[in-house]
């Protein structure tokens, strides 16, 4: 039989359909995707608040001037609302170091000495202030405890770091144990007063707890819900709604203020994936009554029907970007100046009568670090999908620094830092694995080297740079 000759073309179709059983070759790789990689980053107002929170935390533990934010605080008059100013700087930090997540130094450290704030007595002063009976660190008191207890969980959930697990347990197990013994399923926030949002931030660190512990503290969510839905909401809605013989907005405490509470208590139950879908419905209520668009500021109700609150719009900018609305965050966020010039100059005028006076620069560059602000979903999200064994950047000693990102890409395996020296250090990496080997470009230039210990250091000049380090096995 004569063999059966092929056409070029039906012999370029064989040739393929042949390939395509064969294992592919791995594409080599360029650098260039390398510098695309990473993270976020960091942004120049995020860095002044970095700065700002580094200042805080490296004063004496018992020196608590710098977290003064004003003459009212966020609460009540007599009130220097010290766990506040501690738990969102805290939460801020950790916001930031999901964008630079490889990089855990002067994250965990400032954040460690914000819990040491948190657990001194200058922090509960307003107990005694507010002529509250008990101990404020035990019961009756979720508005403190409950950022407390989040605190100590997500510094073990981010960094690994155990050092708080026990007071973690402690304080989260009474929460829960209260919630619990509860027959409405909701406990004080402070006595006789139960607050919506500090209900909701307890809820996300039992989350965190049962994350860390296999435990079931979320199982008490339904009954909280449920006493929220009873108690707390205006009829027909999912919003939160308040005692109406109370002013808005201006002079009284803080549950009197839905416009506020709302926006929080969206942000908080963001971070619970059982509760996801319930603050997405949420907020598109919230926007819907609380959120205004006005010549020249779009601002956020305190309660429906009334004019601007300024804690209700500063809040509404962390609740816009949490739930994605990026429209109404940038107009919230462009808003901010107007409102903070506007508060300010009420400071000047009302002294303590004021509703807010952040005459100091901490509370300017902590509320500017909102912007940046990606939700307590996407954190924890971002922290569940790393390793413990990915390599990550050592704390920079000896040189003046700033870290604009750092980030570890694991498909890739690639190591990623941006960042400004003043002069020259070397560059310490962790956690990198016993002969582990790898290529490094520092602004492109490519060297190779093999490394023997699980510590690996680069030299690197002063200047901005980019280094990247891509491990090959």
């Amino acid at each position: 039989m004569t063999p059966r000759k092929h056409s070029p073309l039906s012999r370029a179709i064989l040739l393929a359909a042949a390939c395509a059983f064969l294992p592919a070759a791995p594409l080599p790789f360029h650098p260039a995707a390398g510098f695309s990689a990473g993270g976020d980053g960091l942004q120049p107002a995020d860095l002044d608040f970095l700065d700002a929170a580094l200042r805080v935390c490296s004063a004496p533990l018992d020196d608590f001037s710098p977290l003064k934010i004003g003459a009212r605080g966020f609460v009540s008059t007599g009130d220097p609302g010290y766990r506040n100013t501690i738990a969102f700087l805290a939460y801020s930090l950790f916001n930031l170091h999901a964008l630079t997540p490889a990089y855990h130094a002067p994250y965990r450290n400032c954040i460690d000495s914000l819990i040491r704030r948190m657990e001194r007595p200058e922090t509960t002063e307003y107990w005694r202030a507010l002529n509250l009976d008990g101990d404020p660190a035990l019961n009756h008191n979720l508005m403190y405890r409950a950022h407390l207890s989040l605190m100590y969980g997500l510094f073990q959930f981010v960094f690994g770091d155990a050092r708080h697990e026990e007071s973690f347990k402690r304080v989260t197990a009474g929460i829960y144990e209260e919630v619990k013994q509860s027959p409405a399923g909701a406990v004080n926030s402070i006595p006789e007063h139960v607050f919506v949002h500090p209900l909701a931030v307890a809820m996300l660190s039992f989350f965190v707890h049962d994350s860390l512990f296999g435990t079931n503290y979320s199982d008490v969510n339904d009954a909280v819900m449920e006493w929220i839905d009873a108690n707390a909401t205006r009829a027909g809605t999912l919003l939160l709604d308040a005692d109406r013989d109370a002013p808005p907005c201006r002079t009284a405490p803080l549950d009197a203020i839905p416009g506020f509470s709302n926006a929080l208590s969206i942000v908080f139950l963001d971070g619970i994936p059982d509760l996801r879908d319930h603050a997405l419905k949420m907020y598109r209520q919230f926007r819907d009554a609380f959120v205004v668009e006005a010549d020249p500021v779009t601002y956020v109700r305190g309660s429906p029907g009334e004019g601007i609150c300024h804690v209700s719009t500063l809040f509404g900018v962390l609740a816009a970007r949490a739930m994605g609305d990026e429209e109404t965050f940038e107009r919230l966020s462009r808003s901010r100046n107007a409102v903070l010039a506007s508060l300010i100059e009420a400071s000047k005028t009302q002294g303590d009568a004021a509703p807010l006076t952040p005459g100091e620069p901490l509370l300017r560059v902590l509320l500017s670090s909102f912007d940046s602000f990606i939700g307590w979903h996407e954190i924890i999200q971002r922290r569940a999908a790393q390793t413990p064994g990915q390599p990550y950047l050592g704390e920079i000693a000896g040189a003046t620094s700033r870290v604009l990102d750092a980030a570890y890409v694991p498909p890739e395996k690639i190591l990623r830092v941006r960042l400004v020296l003043e002069r020259g250090t070397d560059l310490t990496i962790l956690n990198v694995a016993p002969g582990a080997v790898y290529e490094t470009w520092l602004d492109e230039t490519h060297a190779s080297f093999s490394v023997r210990s699980e510590t690996l250091v680069v030299p690197v000049p002063a200047g901005t740079h980019t280094l990247l380090i891509r491990f090959t096995e």
